[in-house]
């Protein structure tokens, strides 16, 4: 068992080749870890666009064995590194690293560390798990078809529902042409179109708003390295352009981001015979996994091989800090979960609590 004992607070700026060196060697020794979202050149990239992004590096003997990357958000809150762009998050380290988290989170400054994406084997965030998810998966070590047959032998009949869509497609419309990578900005553009048609529909928050989020997708679309590379795909039925899709991938897993097709073919499932060529054309790159994300969506549950249990929760350093991180929490997961005026109603309440708990501690009560 290793122990860390010293940490230092860097820019993501200030990693070394040594730095580099363990991180991906972390990675590689550690399934929980493939995700593109790990790779040190995500957080890079993240710090370009946005203010805050820093790490804790924790080391035994001069060697770093875990980092915690994360966004500071004001003096000591942190975040996930991207906030709600982030779909995995968490410690960067092996399993036998015995980690004391909340020296290392007030060692980098912060009373509160939360996390939403937090692989579950990671031990050392056990005790602050708060709530577990499922992300869904679709298996394709074993290639494409060894997929689709096992979708079969399970008794899914969406596959040959789609290929169906698509040959009705191809006949009433025009031929198919599916792009794995397209630098055309068209398509960026019409991407974001619909993400951002499709968050008024359902009445959500769409991030992309932000200057400084689309700014980090453009800088992501144009990253290209061994660990992490963003790949912007596109289906045409047709002269039209019916579906695309931005997302993220590792040397291992590709990452099911920002889908998003047009009204025009909709009767067609545009998105769905993306979602299978994206799946194909991964498989015949060598990736052993496609992370669909967390979500109760009905084509995730159908097409999905297998799931990554994600946890959420949060460390906070001391009383008064865990009180108010109580507070915190609870109001960001009932806004999460409710409408507006039942977030503001049990937030009110969780405020009351709260306060009540920090007089008490202030007066020794």
């Amino acid at each position: 068992m290793k122990t860390a004992s010293t940490l230092r607070l860097l820019r993501p700026d200030e990693l070394d080749a040594a730095h580099l060196s363990v991180w991906s060697a972390l990675r590689r020794s550690c399934a929980s870890l493939e995700s593109p979202f790990f790779a040190p050149d995500y957080l890079r990239a993240v710090a370009a666009e946005h203010a805050g992004v820093e790490l804790g590096v924790a080391e035994q003997d001069g060697e770093p064995v875990a980092f915690l990357p994360f966004q500071r958000l004001g003096r000591r809150h942190g975040a996930p590194v991207g906030r709600r762009l982030c779909d995995f998050n968490g410690i960067i380290a092996t399993p036998e690293v015995d980690l004391a988290v909340p020296e290392i989170v007030s060692a980098c400054g912060l009373s509160v560390w939360r996390f939403d994406h937090a692989p579950v084997e990671q031990q050392a965030l056990r005790p602050y798990h708060r709530r577990v998810s499922r992300s869904p998966l679709l298996d394709l070590s074993d290639g494409f078809d060894a997929y689709a047959r096992a979708q079969r032998a399970g008794g899914s009949a969406l596959i040959p529902q789609i290929q169906r869509k698509a040959r009705k497609a191809a006949r009433e419309v025009g031929p198919l042409r599916f792009e794995w990578q397209t630098d055309e900005p068209e398509v960026l553009a019409a991407l974001l179109r619909w993400k951002g048609q499709q968050r008024r529909r359902t009445d959500t928050v769409d991030p992309m708003q932000a200057p400084a989020a689309r700014a980090l997708v453009e800088r992501l679309w144009h990253t290209d390295t061994t660990e992490l590379g963003g790949v912007l795909s596109a289906l045409w039925i047709g002269d039209e352009l019916a579906a695309a899709h931005f997302g993220l991938r590792s040397d291992t897993v590709l990452h099911f981001w920002f889908p998003g097709y047009g009204d025009g073919l909709a009767r067609y499932s545009p998105g769905l015979i993306l979602l299978l060529e994206l799946a194909r054309g991964a498989a015949a790159r060598g990736l052993q996994r496609l992370d669909l994300g967390k979500g109760e969506e009905r084509y995730k549950r159908q097409l999905m091989t297998g799931e990554v249990a994600l946890a959420e929760g949060q460390v906070a350093v001391g009383a008064l800090h865990q009180a108010w991180g109580e507070v915190r929490y609870g109001a960001l997961a009932v806004a999460r979960s409710r409408p507006m005026r039942g977030a503001v109603r049990v937030s009110k309440r969780a405020v009351r609590r709260a306060l009540y708990a920090l007089g008490r501690l202030k007066t020794g009560g």
